[in-house]
């Protein structure tokens, strides 16, 4: 389990490896990550769960074709073992992208491989979201 200041220490070093234009703590349990193309990762930390919860949020979900975007996100997060845990939430018509890393498995190492993916993820649904319109 990581306390704040090891989860900074690790966010000093993940920043390079991620090739991240910024990371920013905004409070003891909040942080901003800015990847190179703009997109940007919080992440919360909840110290008493032992998790870090990567959120984004992807975009607008002012589709045409609702049912058929909410039932796509639905088989989504049913495919959570294809899928390594990534899920899709609808916060205020915005598509929020989200995954839970326990703090109790983190190194520097999954770290990067879970933002990596993460962002990779991002792009694919950003693309998907665009579709729909």
């Amino acid at each position: 389990m990581y306390n704040v200041k090891q989860i900074d220490m690790m966010f000093s070093e993940v920043g390079a490896l991620i090739d991240a234009q910024s990371i920013i703590k905004l409070d003891e349990q909040h942080w901003k990550i800015v990847f190179a193309e703009g997109k940007e990762v919080n992440v919360i930390h909840t110290p008493d769960s032992h998790k870090l919860t990567l959120e984004s949020s992807i975009g607008s979900s002012a589709v045409t074709l609702k049912e058929a975007f909410y039932t796509l996100l639905l088989e989504y997060n049913y495919c959570w073992r294809d899928t390594g845990g990534i899920r899709m939430a609808m916060y205020n018509d915005n598509l929020i992208q989200l995954f839970d890393l326990f703090t109790q498995e983190l190194s520097v190492n999954i770290l990067v491989d879970v933002l990596l993916r993460f962002s990779e993820r991002l792009n694919v649904w950003s693309e998907m979201l665009s579709e729909f319109d």
